[in-house]
């Protein structure tokens, strides 16, 4: 899928200059105070193109998988897995590690993602 990412510079006033780049590139996909962000396998921030949805991105990619209502991942590439149980009457949750970041995964997702992997 074709996404446009907003341009890095040194000076940082360039970031209304957008590059096109694949989908591919990218492990992971969130959303933080309503901007879209995604991480290439670098670990290198991107912030992506303003109207770009979690969902489109979620339907056009192959290999995404939703970890939580604002967080997508590549599922080939998780390195690890595991769960943290409970705790004075919290539910547990889940966590995964892709491209050396660890992403929360809601119990909503979890037992979707565990069977993919």
């Amino acid at each position: 899928m074709k996404l446009k990412r907003h341009k890095k510079t040194l000076d940082g006033h360039d970031l209304l200059r957008l590059e096109a780049c694949d989908s591919n590139l990218f492990v992971a996909f969130w959303i933080d105070s309503n901007k879209l962000f995604a991480r290439d396998r670098d670990g290198v921030k991107w912030m992506l193109e303003r109207g770009t949805s979690l969902r489109s991105i979620e339907k056009g990619a192959d290999g995404i998988s939703r970890i939580h209502t604002l967080r997508l991942i590549r599922g080939a590439d998780v390195e690890s897995c595991q769960y943290v149980a409970a705790k004075e009457g919290k539910s547990g949750y889940g966590v995964v590690r892709v491209a050396g970041y660890d992403y929360r995964v809601s119990l909503r997702y979890w037992n979707v993602l565990c069977r993919e992997s």
